[in-house]
C-alpha cells in the first residue's frame, strides 16, 4: 500500500504543473544562493559603499531556505492530500488493510523526511553556511521541517480545494515574515514574535552563526511546533473522516 500511494503522488505531480514547479524550486533555490547572492552582494556594494550583504547570511538562509523549503514541501503534500480527497482516495483507504493512521504516518514521514533531505542539501551547498556545525544544522533542520506537516494538516482541515488552499498559503506566510521583521527590531521588542513557532526556528539557526543556546531553541521550537501540528491534526480528521 506505501508502495502505491509513493507511485500515485508521483502520477500526481507529474501531471499537475504547479506541484512539479513546487518540487524544483529546491535546485533554482541552490543556483540563486551559490550565483544571484554574490553577484547581488557586489552589485549593492557598488551602489552603497560599506554595505556587505554577507552580514545577513544566517537572516537570507532562514528565511529563504530553512523555512521557505519546509513550507513548500507541507504545500505539495497537502495538495496531494487534497486531490485524493476530491478523488475519493482518503474514502477507499478506510476498507483498505493501510488505516487512516497508517496513511497519515507515511504523509508525515514523507513531509519531514523531504524537508530534511532538501534543507541538508540546500543549506550546505548554498555557499553561505561557514559554521562548521553539522550536528547543529540537523538538529534545526528537524525543528523546520515540523512546519511542513504543519501545512500538510492546515491545508485539507481548512480549503476545500485548491483555489482556497493557495490563499490561505498566502496567509499562513505571516508564519514566515515574522522571524524576519524580529531581525531588524531590539532585542527587547523582538521577543513580542514569539508567538510564532518559526520564530524560535530561526532563533535556532541564528545561534548557529553568533554562538547562542542552539539546543535550547531548537527544542522549544520542536516542541511548540508538535502542539500546533496535534490541533491541526484533529481539525485534519474531522473535516476529511467527517
Amino acid at each position: 500500500m506505501i508502495a502505491t500511494l509513493a507511485k500515485n503522488d508521483l502520477r500526481n505531480i507529474r501531471r499537475d504543473s504547479f506541484m512539479l514547479f513546487m518540487f524544483l524550486v529546491p535546485w533554482a533555490m541552490l543556483a540563486f544562493l551559490q550565483l544571484g547572492i554574490p553577484a547581488l552582494d557586489v552589485a549593492l556594494a557598488k551602489r552603497f559603499p560599506g554595505f556587505n550583504l554577507r552580514e545577513y547570511d544566517a537572516l537570507i538562509l532562514s528565511f529563504y531556505v530553512l523555512l521557505q523549503l519546509a513550507l513548500l514541501v507541507g504545500v505539495l503534500a497537502g495538495f496531494l492530500v487534497l486531490d485524493e480527497r476530491d478523488d475519493g482516495t482518503l474514502t477507499a483507504l478506510q476498507v483498505t488493510p493501510l488505516s487512516a493512521n497508517g496513511y497519515i504516518s507515511y504523509r508525515v514521514v514523507f513531509s519531514i523526511g523531504v524537508s530534511m533531505l532538501f534543507l541538508l542539501l540546500v543549506v550546505p551547498l548554498s555557499g553561505m553556511y561557514v559554521p562548521d556545525k553539522m550536528v547543529e544544522l540537523v538538529l534545526v533542520a528537524f525543528a523546520a521541517s515540523l512546519l511542513a506537516p504543519m501545512m500538510l494538516f492546515f491545508l485539507p482541515a481548512f480549503a476545500r480545494n485548491k483555489v482556497e488552499g493557495l490563499a490561505l498559503m498566502k496567509g499562513f506566510g505571516i508564519l514566515l515574515v515574522g522571524p524576519v521583521v524580529a531581525w531588524f527590531i531590539s532585542a527587547n521588542w523582538h521577543w513580542a514574535f514569539a508567538i510564532l513557532p518559526t520564530f524560535w526556528t530561526s532563533k535556532a539557526f541564528w545561534a548557529i552563526y553568533d554562538g547562542g543556546t542552539v539546543g535550547l531553541y531548537a527544542l522549544v521550537a520542536i516542541g511548540y511546533h508538535l502542539v500546533w501540528i496535534v490541533w491541526l491534526y484533529r481539525r485534519f480528521i474531522r473535516r476529511i473522516y467527517e
